[in-house]
């Protein structure tokens, strides 16, 4: 819920593309919370321990922190104009 109020308050998606930000974000979402398992329990098997699959969970996890930083920088900008 929290995520929703915070897209439909982005500028440039406002109250007019709040049900298509809404979809892309639940998506995105589920994406990742059956992929995720998945990808652990295939490097685990592949591996056959969980530092491998830890270490890859690890590094998506940086690479979506980096992108939420991104990300807020053009919103920041976005507001700016």
């Amino acid at each position: 819920t929290v995520a929703i109020l915070t897209l439909v308050e982005t500028p440039r998606i406002g109250e007019a593309r709040a049900a298509t930000a809404s979809g892309m974000f639940f998506s995105a979402a589920e994406i990742g919370g059956a992929g995720g398992p998945l990808m652990l329990g295939l490097i685990h098997a592949s591996s056959g321990g969980f530092a491998a699959g830890m270490n890859f969970l690890t590094g998506v996890t940086l690479l979506l922190l980096l992108g939420a930083f991104w990300l807020r920088s053009v919103a920041a900008t976005a507001t700016k104009e």
